[in-house]
């Protein structure tokens, strides 16, 4: 976030107190301007001179965003990206595997029957797709069907929840094999969060870089334009 921050208020800076000192510099020199200067002048002049209606714009989208996100559409088809990203599938999954098995072995282990309970897991999961899942699950179990295989079939969780979850239903211990794929699972997620902040770190000073990179080098070229014709 203070990388996000310190990147933005960067380019703010140097688009609205940089580039306008070297705008008349370059208008008076007579040299055809590079088309990286252009865009860069472009931007410029629209910041300076629209900031207003910039910030309106980015607030009404903001505050649309953040009304979409908390309907029940929205809320689901933003669910539906994070479980297509590769990298936050993962993590997104583990999440949810491990509130699932910590919330349902609670609720079995305070002697709230398994259908009661399923309802109130799909609640605390924290995604809609899984959450949906889980009552089709709920659907299966009202038919007559073990836990393990709606949830094998199910195609959400991985593969070793659905077998722990079966080893516990043979076995009579369905809840303390839920708080152990739990705690296996919490592992994971603060270890994939680890490694995901730490790829980000680089990837966003490599990318700060870049845009002040490209400033630089749109500088530059009309000024070296202007020293070959002097």
């Amino acid at each position: 976030i203070i990388l996000a921050i310190v990147s933005v208020i960067v380019v703010i800076f140097m688009l609205v107190a940089i580039l306008p000192t070297f705008l008349s510099m370059f208008e008076g020199s007579g040299v055809d301007l590079p088309v990286p200067t252009l865009f860069l002048l472009s931007i410029s002049n629209g910041v300076r001179h629209y900031w207003h209606l910039i910030l309106l714009f980015l607030t009404v989208f903001v505050y649309l965003i953040y009304k979409y996100l908390n309907t029940e559409k929205g809320r689901r088809k933003f669910d539906e990206i994070k479980l297509k990203i590769p990298i936050v599938r993962s993590t997104a999954i583990n999440i949810s595997t491990s509130r699932f098995a910590r919330t349902l072995s609670t609720l079995l282990t305070s002697g709230i029957p398994l259908l009661p309970a399923m309802d109130i897991v799909s609640k605390i999961v924290g995604n809609q797709v899984v959450a949906d899942g889980i009552l089709s699950v709920k659907e299966d179990l009202h038919k007559g069907y073990d836990l393990a295989g709606p949830i094998q079939r199910l195609e959400l969780f991985p593969p070793m929840v659905h077998s722990m979850i079966r080893i516990g239903e043979e076995s009579g211990t369905l809840d303390d094999v839920l708080v152990r794929t739990a705690d296996f699972y919490d592992d994971e997620v603060d270890l994939a969060i680890q490694k995901m902040t730490t790829m980000l770190e680089p990837l966003m000073i490599i990318a700060m870089a870049a845009v002040i990179g490209f400033f630089v080098i749109a500088l530059y070229l009309p000024m070296i334009d202007m020293m070959q014709t002097i």
